[in-house]
């Protein structure tokens, strides 16, 4: 497995890094993805979500869940699709807290 220094890495494009994570599994790959992205990841989420605190929780699972999806996706845009998985995991993470919520209020009630 050929060696990759940091200085490499931050030179890297994102889809050379992507396929360089695919071929070697060197996660130091995402945590550059990371590094760049955090930011756009973060402001994506604060739109939907309204909340810092469950901003940062989220932006880790986002790029938690990176670590397979970059495995198994074909990706063109990284940009793009990052915005995509972003706003469609908090799209399922409101539906979720609104279906904690409905439940409490159901259980309240009875």
């Amino acid at each position: 497995m050929p060696q990759i220094t940091k200085k490499n890495i931050e030179k890297m494009t994102d889809d050379e890094l992507i396929c360089y994570y695919k071929q070697y599994r060197d996660i130091d790959c995402v945590g550059e993805l990371y590094k760049r992205y955090t930011g756009l990841t973060f402001a994506i989420c604060m739109k939907y979500l309204k909340s810092k605190e469950k901003t940062e929780e989220i932006v880790l699972e986002i790029f938690e869940d990176l670590i397979e999806k970059l495995l198994i996706h074909d990706i063109e845009n990284f940009k793009n699709w990052l915005y995509s998985v972003a706003k469609n995991h908090c799209l399922l993470k409101i539906r979720s807290f609104k279906s904690e919520v409905d439940l409490e209020i159901n259980e309240n009630i009875l």
